[in-house]
């Protein structure tokens, strides 16, 4: 993810949307921290996330930001400390691989949706605050908001099964005691990526190598995420996923409404959904984690 010319500003323009909201927000002690390359070492982010997670005040954990360095925690959780108190966890990007391995221990939804400086402190676009809302206060459940029409791409019928992703981020955590178990239906995300063809075919066969695909009923397929790049997609994702995965019968929807190209959505991973092609629709199917208002 770029430098932001003004990281101060974005930050407290994102905390000023959750004031908004009616929370409080309160920075982690490392929030601001600054090794050269990261908010301080992997134990003392760890440590921050240890500490909020334990902390019954604290009812919800946003990114600040996205990062390389973001899985580097994993190492250091607490993973009773989080077990035993489940919280709102949010973010994207890098932060994706936390996200995915704490659901894969500990069970807990967690929310691939707004990070506090990128989105929020940007200027978020109305859609993204109303989501955010409607998922992470209201719990809704039932299809998951548009900004603009989805758009079915291959209709081999309506998929329920967990919802997991993003895609690649399970790639991240392959062969490590935090991958995600894939002996279940799967209804699976994937930002569209603006990477060489042959890369994101190499990743998507990695996938299909650990198993993934065996288990996959449908795809949901986000943003390309050109406008964050600048980039044009070479070829688009959906074309190389339907060229890879040709052997496999599911079901896929394109959106722009999540991924670093714009706006993003909130997304339950690990809540039971189901992607119905016929309306072109993510509906959520159970109740989950609120985030109570100051």
């Amino acid at each position: 993810m770029s430098p932001s010319p003004d990281p101060f500003g974005e930050l407290e323009a994102g905390m000023e949307q959750l004031r908004n909201l009616g929370l409080d927000p309160v920075l982690a002690p490392h929030a601001l921290a600054d090794t050269g390359y990261a908010a301080g070492s992997a134990q003392a982010r760890a440590d921050d996330i240890n500490e909020m997670f334990a902390d019954p005040e604290i009812k919800a954990i946003i990114s600040s930001h996205g990062g390389h360095v973001a899985a580097g925690v994993l190492a250091h959780l607490d993973w009773d400390v989080i077990a035993a108190n489940p919280t709102i966890l949010m973010g994207f990007s890098n932060a994706s691989a936390l996200l995915l391995a704490i659901h894969a221990v500990t069970g807990m939804i967690t929310f691939h949706g707004p990070m506090v400086m990128w989105q929020l402190g940007q200027g978020p676009d109305p859609y993204e605050v109303e989501e955010l809302h409607a998922m992470l206060f209201d719990r809704r459940v039932g299809p998951i908001g548009q900004r603009l029409p989805w758009e079915t791409v291959r209709n081999s019928g309506a998929a329920e099964g967990t919802l997991l992703g993003p895609g690649m981020s399970l790639r991240a955590l392959a062969g490590t005691r935090y991958q995600v178990p894939h002996r279940r239906d799967v209804v699976l995300f994937f930002e569209g990526m603006v990477d060489a063809p042959g890369i994101v075919d190499s990743w998507l066969r990695h996938l299909i190598y650990m198993g993934v695909f065996d288990h996959v009923r449908g795809v949901l397929v986000g943003s390309d995420g050109s406008a964050f790049t600048g980039q044009a997609s070479e070829v688009p994702f959906t074309e190389i996923l339907l060229d890879v995965a040709a052997d496999y019968e599911f079901s896929v929807v394109k959106c722009d409404d999540f991924g670093h190209g714009g706006v993003n959505t909130v997304l339950p991973i690990g809540a039971a959904v189901r992607l119905d092609p016929d309306t072109a629709e993510l509906v959520v199917l159970e109740p989950f984690l609120a985030c109570s208002s100051a």
